[in-house]
């Protein structure tokens, strides 16, 4: 009779679940607190102890373990501005690396999932995380377009997202000559308060002069807005609300004197980037 100490199994499964969202949210290029998956991961590793110590009952049904995978996500992604697509990645990650280990114990002497060891396990966890990130990278290249990774710092938060260099961009504010980077309203959210996200998303309706104005009513001293005019497909003359942050890095390069402006929109119809930047220096 084989014996599994509940603690060997909480801090496997912990370790395991912490690795496919760390994946997932490499994958997606989104930031994450690391201890927001680290709390979701402990989540899956007690429910998988609770699982063994009531084998036989519904919490080890299939429609239990999706519930289960969902409320992980949730505690790892929720808020994030991305945490759709990062479920999504988060549960094709778990699939393709169970049929990986399902595979590898297959093969194993023995051919029984029990027997395989954890070595070979994290083994092959670390080659399949390889090989996505592999894939990841030429699938990036292959393309036409330039993408570079933005991490942006305001107020003690960081925000770290995918951009794509726009070589058509020739987007400056009027008053200093700043270059200025464009990102969502939903993309960006995660580096403001509450009520600053608030009023930036009812842009749609209100417009971005209402926007900055009642901004500055609320004494956003720590984030002064100004407008930055601009024209698009379909815009004559529009306008953006944009302030400057405490940091901005390109691919972990510093770069200075750059305004951050935010749409009410979504800049990428498919969400393979979250911000358009100026190519160039």
């Amino acid at each position: 009779m084989r014996v599994v100490y509940a603690d060997t199994l909480f801090l496997l499964n912990f370790a395991i679940d912490y690795i496919l969202l760390l994946i997932s949210a490499k994958i997606c290029d989104a930031s994450v607190q690391r201890l927001r998956l680290a709390a979701a991961a402990a989540l899956g590793g007690a429910y998988s102890v609770v699982v063994a110590v009531y084998p036989g009952g519904s919490l080890a049904s299939a429609p239990a373990v999706a519930l289960a995978g969902l409320g992980m996500a949730a505690s790892a992604f929720l808020g994030s501005g991305r945490a759709a697509r990062l479920t999504v990645v988060f549960f094709a990650a778990s699939a393709a690396f169970a049929g990986a280990a399902l595979a590898v114990a297959r093969l194993a002497p023995g051919g029984a999932p029990a027997r395989v060891s954890l070595r070979l396990l994290f083994v092959t966890f670390a080659v399949c995380y390889a090989a996505l990130s592999v894939a990841m990278r030429g699938s990036a290249r292959s393309g036409a377009e330039s993408y570079a990774t933005l991490t942006i710092r305001l107020s003690g938060k960081e925000l770290r997202i995918r951009a794509l260099l726009d070589t058509g961009s020739s987007l400056r504010d009027p008053m200093t000559g700043s270059r200025v980077i464009v990102i969502g309203a939903q993309e960006i959210k995660p580096l403001f308060p509450h009520r600053v996200s608030r009023v930036l998303s009812g842009m749609r309706e209100g417009g971005a002069a209402r926007a900055v104005e009642e901004l500055g009513a609320q004494g956003s001293a720590d984030m002064r807005f100004v407008l930055v005019p601009y024209s698009a497909v379909g815009v004559a003359g529009g306008l953006l609300p944009a302030f400057r942050p405490d940091a901005v890095e390109v691919d972990g390069a510093a770069r200075s004197g750059m305004l951050i402006a935010v749409s009410p929109n979504s800049v990428s119809d498919n969400g393979v980037y979250s911000a358009l930047m100026p190519a160039g220096n």
